[in-house]
């Protein structure tokens, strides 16, 4: 009885060490998700802003027709800073996707963790619960296996 009594807090120890790894594994589940909305936030704002300077240009580059010839350097130039923040504003979109990309792979990777924690978890718990219905067994006096002995030592 005190073996089976052993090997069932032993299995209740992994069973609660499995428990909490799984839960730690489910929190930086949710951190990364909560990550991946913020770059989402901020991805939807890069665009806007790329959305703007792309309506700008498209802008002055139809009026640049309309501009006297002393003004044209000017105008030329207008266009040049739009067209240069317009290639800033891809380049952090590119940026930000990236981002959301190694997230999603990060994201993918714990969740995949995840589920075998879980596993385990229930693996765990199987093996809880049929230690305790050997230690149940071994305890039990009427037991087939416990009456025998009663019988061999009693007489």
């Amino acid at each position: 009885v005190q073996a089976a009594r052993a090997v069932a807090d032993a299995r209740k120890a992994a069973l609660a060490e499995s428990e909490r790894g799984a839960k730690s594994i489910e929190e930086r589940v949710q951190v990364l998700r909560q990550l991946i909305q913020t770059e989402e936030k901020l991805m939807g704002a890069e665009r806007k802003v790329a959305d703007r300077a792309e309506t700008d240009l498209a802008r002055l580059t139809a009026g640049l027709r309309d501009v006297p010839p002393a003004g044209r350097d000017a105008a030329h130039a207008e266009v040049a800073a739009v067209q240069k923040r317009l290639a800033a504003a891809r380049a952090r979109v590119a940026v930000v996707t990236e981002r959301i990309a190694a997230l999603n792979v990060r994201l993918h990777e714990r969740e995949q963790e995840h589920i075998r924690a879980l596993q385990q978890v229930d693996a765990n718990r199987s093996e809880v619960a049929s230690a305790d219905r050997e230690l149940e067994r071994l305890a039990d006096p009427l037991a087939a296996r416990n009456v025998t002995q009663w019988l061999v030592t009693h007489g």
